[in-house]
């Protein structure tokens, strides 16, 4: 094989690896894409299992802030990744670009240079991913943060009930005994809802 061949043997070399990775930058776009939508779905359930099931508010909020880090976490990992593939095609371009005015074409194919970047699609991948990740942290921190905070789940460990008596969160009023009470009608107040009355009857 002379040195004309092989140019041609390297060229077909090149361009092969410069494809995979183009295609690679868009297999990382559609695995963000898929794991996005699962960290989604989690923090909404979580956020649900709050609301309907009475999962105690630092529960609910330790596990939302623990599923947005992580997906913070992988994000960097795939930004990371995305900007080593990007090292890779750069390389593989100035080798093109050169092999090309090897075989006589000086000029066909420019280097690359940043003053392209806009080009690039993996430049708006991470601009999107970066934008994602800052969008999860500023609706958890200020749309669902306060919505758990207004919600009716009390983040002490007790309620107070009439003057004395107390009775947990999670007991249900028919078990209250009477005669922990000194009134038949119990008041029960928490510092972000209105009060709600349940009468007891006496067996004594």
């Amino acid at each position: 094989m002379d040195k004309f061949d092989y140019t041609k043997f390297r060229l077909d070399q090149v361009c092969r690896n410069i494809s995979s990775s183009n295609e690679f930058s868009y297999k990382l776009l559609s695995l963000f894409q898929a794991y996005t939508s699962g960290f989604g779905i989690a923090a909404v359930t979580v956020y649900a299992g709050q609301s309907h099931i009475g999962l105690q508010r630092t529960i609910a909020l330790f596990s939302i802030r623990s599923i947005i880090a992580l997906f913070t976490l992988i994000n960097l990992l795939l930004l990371l990744t995305l900007a080593s593939n990007v090292k890779s095609w750069w390389h593989y371009r100035k080798e093109e670009s050169l092999l090309v005015a090897r075989l006589g074409e000086p000029g066909m194919r420019h280097p690359p240079t940043l003053r392209t970047a806009y080009y690039w699609p993996e430049t708006w991948i991470a601009t999107t991913i970066i934008i994602i990740t800052l969008m999860a942290w500023v609706s958890v921190e200020l749309l669902l943060v306060p919505s758990l905070d207004a919600s009716g789940i009390p983040t002490s460990p007790e309620m107070n009930i009439g003057s004395d008596a107390k009775i947990s969160p999670l007991m249900h009023p028919e078990t209250l005994d009477p005669s922990y009470c000194d009134s038949s009608v119990i008041s029960v107040h928490h510092a972000d809802q209105p009060p709600f009355l349940f009468e007891l009857t006496r067996t004594h």
